[in-house]
């Protein structure tokens, strides 16, 4: 049984997430208020665990505590790190390929919820609105792991660090209510 401390983090997570999704996607209001209906289910990976992606609904997580990864394994067994999936963003863990080359790995222990059960429901509106949502996530997602590949072969490491920082201090900044001119 969770403490009320914990469900009252939880309930802040879960806010942030939501609202940052709301702002990444253009969610409106109303389907965003369907969305906060549902009970959650949690799901908790432990640092260094790789999401599993199997069944054929239970692909599209949001992230609301913690940070992961989308990673490849090079041919000399180094991973390359693709994406990095931040609180409000929307993984979609891959099924792993037999030789196990991609993935989504946890770079902290990370709390995801499980979008499967509001997606199984009945058509409606609300549905609709956050189907959009999700494709538009999943489209930003995809924008900026092109973006990611790009710089890779670009620019020089410090260069494309300096990048991951700009982008970092954008999709975190909004979340915490930072100033615009802050980098905590």
């Amino acid at each position: 049984e969770p403490s009320s401390a914990e469900i009252a983090w939880l309930d802040i997570a879960l806010d942030q997430a939501f609202n940052c999704l709301a702002r990444n996607t253009g969610l409106d209001p109303t389907s965003l208020a369907w969305l906060r209906r549902f009970k959650p289910r949690l799901e908790v990976y432990a640092k260094g665990t790789m999401l599993s992606g199997a069944g054929p609904t239970r692909q599209l997580k949001l992230v609301v505590a913690g940070w992961a990864a989308e990673t490849r394994v090079l041919a000399d067994s180094r991973r390359q790190i693709c994406a990095l999936h931040l609180p409000g963003d929307v993984v979609t863990p891959r099924l792993s390929a037999p030789h196990g080359l991609y993935g989504v790995t946890a770079l902290t222990k990370l709390e995801c919820l499980d979008l499967s059960f509001p997606l199984e429901t009945p058509e409606s509106q609300e549905k609709a609105g956050l189907r959009r949502a999700l494709i538009a996530a999943l489209t930003l997602n995809e924008a900026r792991r092109y973006e990611h590949i790009v710089r890779l072969g670009q620019h020089t490491a410090p260069e494309r660090l300096i990048h991951l920082l700009f982008e970092l201090r954008e999709r975190l900044a909004p979340a915490h209510g930072q100033a615009p001119d802050s980098f905590r």
